[in-house]
């Protein structure tokens, strides 16, 4: 037990240190991704102090780690060819990192892919990282982004593919830009002259050179402004312009980061020889052409040195008449130019396989856009599809509403004509009892009709069968007009209803104080209702009297009866209301 105390200690001890660690290794990290764009040397450096620690690392450090360092080696030129574990890199951004994390890492698995010589690979992860880049974001990555489209137009124009070149080349320029990246975009820009001079648009090459050369001279970055000279000499050289040439030759030849102090181009850009020789040979100076013809053969290495160098021997040869060399180097030219052109079949077959790659990554593409519009299209059609079903029923509830009413005004209509007969017979059959005997049987017998009528209206209505009670008052205008009114469907106004009001007070004194009474305690509704009631409108006219549903008018005479008779429901209400 005494040794716990202790344990705990060292436990703790070693806890700290490898947070101290961590916290080390993401200080390191962190700094190595602020500096890898202005300074990717000094970031190898800063990389290398941690490489014996990265088995070490947890995952997420060891993926940024690599990232990181195939950036700075990508930067610095450092071939990736030998470069292990970027597929694993790829992957983990692709499940764990925000889209520049992902773009960036399938670029560095394109460049590993492309310093292998796997031109068709590279292209597949140079387009799948485009694909990561989220343009809409304020922060994405515009510089990578642009760099990526330069590796896509490089990659095109050495597969001899110059539209798809220049496409990418645009993209490159216009992505630079948007990064605030100016020389970028000018040297991309820059390259665009070498995908119009594979289309032979001479005149185009020789301006984007020359605007080129411009810019790069209003920044003051005179050594890239003279390397942009080169492609426009050939042109001027084609043209027969040789004092530009001559001019805008001796301005390259003056500048240091091009040309050592024995006057030779550095290395990669012998082909600037056969410049020289075609100048040469253009203002006659076949010997200087020949120099620098043979020149261009002690840089074997490059095929295109060696048929230049051929080509233009074979020339100088024809033009100074010596047969015999003439010959020898137009075979070595035929030579060279059929293993050019083998170069050039091989070279296809990769052209080839990286467009059918393009191809299927632009059908893919293109599929998703049409199954996303098929998806539009579908949304609409069903939006449209629902906006008809609602439309639909609309127009079928509205129908079936008007047919109600249609019935409603019809019946209201039929029981006041009958109503109205009824009550003109029975007055005529009492005038006329004591004095015409036939009279009287012929209008009894017509009432009788009427009341049996009546009798299948009301019990069809749920009124009351005798009529018996105010008769006079039944024929009275205000009552007869809003008869009419529930035929057409229409209320009455404020002063008609005060009429009816007016006529039940004058003319039913007993039957207006017990609907007022403060015991009974009835609403404005409710007095309506019992006076309608006692005059015998049928609920269906009192509904459209009203203005309100014929449930409501249920609801409002079974109220009546509780209030005023103590009587559930609405069966026993007309009999009551006449009772009053």
């Amino acid at each position: 037990m005494k040794y716990i105390p202790e344990l705990i200690y060292l436990l703790t001890i070693t806890l700290s240190l490898s947070c101290t660690g961590h916290r080390k290794t993401d200080n390191i990290l962190t700094h190595a991704e602020e500096i890898i764009e202005s300074n990717p040397d000094s970031t190898l450096i800063l990389l290398s102090s941690i490489g014996d620690e990265a088995g070490n690392m947890s995952e997420s450090r060891r993926m940024r780690y690599m990232l990181l360092l195939t950036q700075a080696m990508n930067k610095t030129d450092i071939p990736l060819d030998t470069m292990a574990g970027v597929e694993e890199m790829a992957e983990h951004f692709n499940s764990h990192g925000n889209s520049n994390d992902k773009m960036k890492a399938n670029y560095m698995l394109g460049c590993v892919y492309r310093d292998r010589g796997d031109a068709p690979t590279a292209l597949f992860h140079f387009r799948n990282a485009t694909t990561f880049a989220d343009t809409s974001a304020v922060d994405c990555d515009f510089r990578t982004l642009s760099r990526i489209y330069g590796q896509i137009a490089t990659l095109f124009y050495h597969q001899l593919t110059p539209e798809l070149s220049h496409e990418a080349e645009l993209k490159a320029v216009a992505y630079a830009e948007k990064a605030k990246d100016t020389i970028a975009a000018i040297i991309f820009y820059e390259h665009l002259g070498s995908t119009y001079h594979m289309r032979g648009k001479y005149d185009s090459v020789l301006y984007i050179c020359m605007n080129a050369y411009k810019k790069y001279k209003e920044l003051g970055l005179d050594d890239l402004a003279t390397g942009a000279l080169p492609q426009a000499i050939n042109i001027y050289l084609m043209k027969g312009l040789y004092g530009k040439a001559k001019a805008a030759m001796d301005e390259c030849e003056q500048n240091p980061s091009l040309f050592d102090c024995n006057g030779n181009i550095i290395k990669g850009r012998e082909v600037y020889y056969d410049n020289k020789g075609k100048y040469y040979e253009g203002i006659g100076k076949l010997d200087s052409a020949e120099h620098f013809y043979r020149k261009l053969l002690s840089y074997p290495s490059n095929i295109n040195n060696l048929e230049c160098g051929y080509h233009g021997l074979m020339r100088v040869y024809q033009k100074l008449g010596i047969a015999d060399s003439t010959v020898k180097y137009a075979s070595l030219f035929a030579q060279i130019n059929d293993s050019s052109s083998f170069l050039s079949s091989s070279e296809n077959i990769i052209k080839m396989q990286a467009l059918y790659n393009y191809t299927e990554n632009r059908k893919i593409a293109e599929a998703k856009t049409r199954e996303a519009e098929r998806y539009k299209y579908m949304a609409t059609l069903f939006s449209v599809i629902f906006l008809a079903g609602i439309y639909i029923l609309y127009i079928s509830i509205r129908r079936y509403k008007r047919k109600k009413n249609r019935e409603t005004a019809t019946a209201n209509r039929k029981y006041f004509d009958i109503l109205s007969r009824l009550n003109k017979a029975e007055t005529e059959a009492r005038m006329l009892r004591d004095d015409f005997t036939t009279y009287k049987d012929i209008k009894e017998n017509e009432v009788e009709k009427l009341r049996q009528t009546m009798t299948v209206i009301c019990k069809e209505n749920n009124m009351p069968e005798s009529c018996t009670a105010g008769q006079a008052l039944l024929n009275c205008a205000i009552i007869q007009q809003m008869h009419i009114y529930a035929g057409k469907l229409k209320t009455p106004s404020a002063e008609e209803w005060q009429e009816l009001y007016r006529i039940t007070e004058e003319n039913m004194p007993r039957f207006y104080e017990r609907i007022n009474d403060s015991q009974a305690n009835l609403t404005s509704y409710e007095k309506n209702v019992s006076i309608l009631t006692r005059f015998l409108f049928t609920p269906n006219e009192t509904s459209v009297l009203m203005n309100v549903s014929k449930q409501r008018i249920t609801n409002i005479r079974s109220s009546i009866n509780k209030k005023l008779f103590n009587c559930e429901g609405t069966k026993s209400l007309n009999h009551n209301i006449k009772s009053i």
